[in-house]
């Protein structure tokens, strides 16, 4: 046989070593640690739902003026996508924790199906989902991530524009910060319309808006349990920051108004 032979027949065992050695060690991982595989299916489950979350996201703001379907406020904050705002902070991947933000009925009705959860979310309100603005080089973007993960951190960073000082309704909700000055007036300053009649969504989610506005901290502190306080024109929480039910014309003796603008 030729040296030549020789080293070609060796790389074959070579070559079979390595693919047997390549099999034991892939049967030794499974019966000696499936704990590792058991975080690599979740952390799939989670990426999956990160970016399915994040497309539905994109569709809703492009059809809605660049609105979210949360109901409240986008910060830096990671603030956890829930069912329900049950007036209870949480705290979403060791972060501070922060109320969490649920979202408008049309998003289910045309964006997505069903709100998905983490492998290991708890409960049947907290989804171990969140969203966060994401601040760079003067650009305000979305994220949206999960609270949980095994190694590396699942995010996705969308193209979305977090602009708003809070949502709701399909619509962005700008503070007046002035007595007696009109919806119309105060979107005209932003270069932006009014949307008359707007409202963001039920009587909790316009508590939620004016505690984003802080005219009515106490909207939810001060629950213990349950939803926040309903909404009402005279001695409720949120008497201060009363949205324009009527008209973008309106200015209330006394009141600051929410405004929905597009």
């Amino acid at each position: 046989m030729s040296f030549k032979e020789q080293r070609a027949f060796t790389m074959v065992q070579l070559v079979i070593a390595i693919g047997v050695f390549a099999i034991i060690s892939a049967a030794a991982f499974m019966v000696i640690d499936p704990a590792a595989k058991i975080n690599a299916a979740k952390d799939q489950k989670r990426r999956s739902d990160v970016l399915l979350l994040s497309k539905a996201f994109k569709e809703y703001a492009k059809d809605h003026k660049g609105a979210l379907p949360v109901l409240g406020e986008v910060n830096t904050s990671k603030k956890t996508l829930c069912i329900s705002q049950d007036a209870v902070k949480t705290s979403c991947g060791g972060a501070a924790a922060q109320y969490c933000l649920t979202l408008d009925d049309d998003f289910f009705d045309n964006y997505l199906s069903t709100l998905p959860f983490g492998p290991d979310a708890t409960g049947s309100n907290l989804t171990e989902y969140y969203v966060q603005k994401y601040i760079k080089n003067g650009r305000e973007n979305l994220i949206v991530g999960a609270c949980n993960y095994s190694d590396t951190a699942i995010t996705h960073k969308s193209s979305v524009k977090v602009t708003c000082e809070a949502y709701g309704g399909g619509y962005c909700w700008y503070n007046s910060g002035v007595v007696m000055q009109t919806c119309e007036m105060v979107c005209n300053n932003l270069g932006m319309d009014c949307v008359s009649n707007g409202m963001p969504g039920d009587d909790s989610t316009n508590c939620m808006l004016n505690n984003v506005f802080q005219e009515c901290t106490s909207c939810l502190e001060n629950v213990a349990s349950g939803p926040p306080p309903s909404f009402t024109e005279s001695g409720g929480a949120c008497i201060s920051n009363l949205p324009p039910t009527l008209s973008c014309n309106l200015g209330i003796s006394g009141k600051i108004l929410t405004c929905p603008c597009e």
